[in-house]
């Protein structure tokens, strides 16, 4: 896992890129954190030295339990962690633990940008999904010349050659023409509030045959029922909302 790791991040710094091993590494991280046992040994040893003393010179008083407590815990607990510092205090006086130290911060500093650089991400992520909300609900309130003309608009941005025919085709539905990868292709697009049935995919498939294109798009506000999508299948008919076709690669355009 860790090999993984490193080969994903060529910069994430490495012991042996700062002349330490693994094993090095994980002894200075281990022997420079307070060891509680220590203290723990301290405090039992102190609290039965203490009781015993008490009862040695004092056999017959009536010492209170909690003061007896308070007076062996707390020097038990100066003393263990006194003997644990100075534990601690040698391991850093080993000459490749200022190495340790150094290797510790470029880490820490790797750790930190990490972090800084996955936060501008998910920021930048949530201002992605926060335009493409609002472009959506402007494709949704748009009139229908209007879509025409923003379906239109959109396709020329991506670089695709676009005709927008409007109603110069007469009854024959053809909102936009385009040329793609030696293909004409036209283009119906219907501003409907609700999802589409089968019947608007069929009427673009007559159009379709009739104007013996190569293939057919139809674009619409909010989406398709189950019926549309299964006469479109096996036919040179694509299915776009208007979401869709924003996500649609751009065109190079032929000899380019």
């Amino acid at each position: 896992m860790q090999q993984t790791i490193r080969s994903e991040n060529p910069d994430l710094p490495t012991p042996e890129r700062f002349g330490l091993t693994e094993k090095r590494v994980d002894y200075f991280t281990k022997a420079t954190e307070t060891n509680i046992f220590t203290i723990l040994i301290a405090m039992t040893v102190n609290i039965v030295c203490c009781v015993s003393l008490v009862e040695f010179i004092f056999p017959h008083a009536d010492v209170p339990v909690l003061l007896l407590l308070f007076l062996s815990v707390c020097p038990g607990f100066l003393i263990g962690s006194h003997f644990d510092g100075r534990r601690i205090s040698k391991v850093k006086e080993t000459p490749d633990y200022r190495t340790y130290l150094d290797y510790c911060d470029a880490l820490k500093s790797y750790k930190n940008l990490l972090s800084k650089m996955r936060r501008q991400e998910f920021k930048s992520q949530r201002t992605k999904q926060y335009d493409a909300g609002k472009q959506q609900e402007w494709w949704k309130g748009v009139d229908g010349r209007g879509f025409e003309l923003g379906v239109a608009k959109l396709l020329l941005d991506k670089g695709y050659n676009v005709r927008h025919t409007g109603s110069s085709y007469g009854d024959e539905g053809i909102d936009i023409e385009l040329k793609a990868h030696g293909k004409r292709i036209i283009i119906q697009c219907k501003a409907f509030r609700t999802y589409v049935s089968a019947g608007p995919v069929r009427e673009l498939y007559g159009t379709l045959l009739h104007q013996k294109a190569d293939e057919g798009w139809l674009v619409v506000t909010s989406g398709f029922y189950s019926g549309a999508k299964t006469f479109a299948i096996g036919k040179p008919i694509r299915l776009f909302t208007a979401r869709d076709l924003t996500r649609l690669p751009s065109h190079q355009p032929e000899g380019s």
